[in-house]
């Protein structure tokens, strides 16, 4: 977006305010002197730091957000309700992301490209100021190293979900131009590598960690954990920005294998208040209220299932098809145990998750079936936050999985042929949840829907559509994204959105990305247009 819209505007946002403290001189308690945090390395490091936060509300704190349109439009939830087109998104056909004036989801469509935007602009201008104090570098390493991780992640995620939008660095940048998504996450790459180059510098040592107040609530970071953070984004970024199947074999599969190898190796959390403006309870915490507002659809928690009854389900063929929702059995120990609905149902708490377990088969009396899409209808709900929901958005919640970036690496080694590497990341992950190990030796044929059985008949997990009507066990590749889709869902930011389009999962005819919002266009006197990219047929799984 243009500078004069953004510059330093979301100091002034209600995200901040709470945050501010004694360390930055104010003339308003409702209002951050700029100038006065300008003037010191300390105050500029606040006012980035403060950045993600603000980018962090953005994506979570409010319904109105890409976030549970993609949730639905990728499979891993659905709803019935037409709030923030959660219901147009989960309707099958799929519909076009409409970018006309006053459009139903006018608002979440602008949401993130607006706070991605803004704050990556500012922490822009803040590593610009750091420039202009002529201090050492040492000392202000901390707030650099902050600046360019907050333009590279809002950079990246706005690659991902958007077709295009304006490139943003602290040197000099023409921000009347549109940029390609492309283009757009090569520019945040080059931004963490700064990040990363500051702080894996000996003679910034000094100025590490960083601390959770500073940046990500409740994580504080030496600067070897920083930096493993960053290449995690950076290999989730190379792969994701592809929008299709094609698109994604011809990632860097080296560098993705090389950075998800030197990135986290145990979950990145953040420690949610909303009162300190760090909350999720506008999208994953208010799905967590269930009834209407989620249930988890069958297409793809269903391969979980080792009874046959998913083949049945994917039987009944077209989606206008009545169908209804299944038990799912399973080895997989973040499932409900139990023969029956009422023994899943008496395993647990239908609020509080026993240890692992991360979906509920829910109290049938809160059943609320969608009559308009039967086929998104399941007895289950995913319940491993709810906990957050009925503590009034406290809690810890996982910002980006280990195994998640694990998995990540596994599909790189499968794409550099070198599946063998692979299967024991994938195996890490399956045996802790219960599954079988993969027999040494599976394989995995390229583009992934029919391969060597993982334990063979109909034992195995997790089973795939080979056609309109049948499933088969899953390859190697199929099994990473299995493990890849229970470890991540309602964690970090359109997780399954991202992933099933490049690997062609998606529903036909599902949007690919977003247009830029029509409130963008109209400031830079463009036409508006609708979104333009659709998962074409055939899909991965016939969908």
């Amino acid at each position: 977006m243009q500078n004069r819209y953004f510059r330093l505007a979301a100091l002034c946002s209600a995200v901040l305010l709470a945050a501010c403290d004694g360390a930055l001189a104010v003339t308003n308690p409702n209002v951050v002197d700029v100038d006065a945090a300008f003037k010191s390395p300390q105050g500029i490091q606040q006012v980035i730091g403060k950045s993600f936060q603000g980018i962090f509300q953005g994506q979570y704190a409010s319904l109105d957000a890409l976030m549970p349109q993609a949730m639905n439009s990728s499979g891993e939830s659905s709803s019935s309700l037409a709030n923030s087109g959660m219901g147009l998104r989960t309707g099958i056909p799929r519909q076009i992301i409409d970018n006309q004036l006053g459009n139903t989801t006018f608002t979440g469509n602008f949401r993130d490209l607006s706070f991605f935007t803004r704050f990556g602009r500012q922490a822009a201008n803040g590593i610009k100021a750091l420039r202009g104090l002529g201090r050492p570098d040492a000392e202000t390493a901390k707030a650099r190293a902050l600046g360019f991780f907050v333009i590279g992640y809002a950079q990246g995620y706005v690659g991902l979900m958007y077709d295009s939008a304006a490139v943003i660095r602290p040197d000099t940048t023409d921000e009347s131009v549109l940029s390609g998504g492309g283009t757009v996450v090569t520019n945040a790459l080059l931004m963490l590598d700064s990040a990363i180059a500051i702080a894996s510098a000996t003679a910034n040592a000094s100025a590490f960690p960083i601390l959770g107040a500073e940046f990500i609530n409740g994580s504080a970071l030496t600067s070897a954990r920083f930096v493993q953070v960053a290449r995690s984004l950076k290999a989730r970024f190379r792969a994701g920005v592809a929008r299709t199947p094609a698109e994604r074999a011809l990632a860097d599969w080296t560098l993705v294998e090389a950075d998800a190898a030197n990135g986290i190796t145990t979950d990145l959390t953040v420690a949610l208040d909303g009162s300190i403006g760090w909350s999720i309870s506008g999208t994953i915490g208010q799905l967590a209220t269930f009834g209407g507002w989620h249930q988890m659809p069958m297409l793809y928690y269903g391969m979980a299932d080792t009874t046959g009854v998913y083949n049945s389900y994917i039987a009944v063929g077209a989606f206008v098809t009545a169908r209804t929702g299944f038990l799912v059995q399973t080895a997989d120990t973040r499932w409900p145990r139990g023969a029956t609905r009422a023994l899943q149902q008496a395993s647990q708490s239908p609020v509080v998750p026993a240890t692992g377990v991360f979906f509920r088969n829910r109290p049938t009396g809160e059943d609320v079936p969608d009559n308009g899409n039967t086929w998104a209808n399941s007895n289950y709900d995913h319940f491993r936050w709810r906990p957050i929901n009925d503590a009034a958005g406290i809690g810890t919640w996982t910002l980006m999985s280990f195994r998640e970036i694990g998995m990540l690496r596994a599909e790189a080694l499968i794409r550099l042929s070198r599946t063998a590497e692979a299967i024991p990341l994938i195996n890490a992950s399956r045996t802790a949840n219960g599954l079988p190990a993969i027999p040494v030796g599976a394989t995995v044929v390229p583009g992934g829907t029919a391969a060597a059985p993982l334990i063979g008949g109909a034992s195995c997990a997790p089973r795939v559509p080979v056609s309109l009507t049948t499933t088969a066990c899953g390859s190697v590749l199929e099994a990473m994204k299995y493990e890849k889709r229970m470890e991540s869902a309602f964690t970090g930011y359109s997780q399954w959105f991202i992933d099933n389009r490049g690997w062609g999962d998606l529903v036909e005819g599902t949007p690919l990305d977003w247009p830029v919002p029509i409130q963008e266009m109209n400031s830079r006197n463009k036409s508006a247009y609708n979104g333009l990219r659709r998962q074409a047929a055939p899909t991965t799984y016939f969908f």
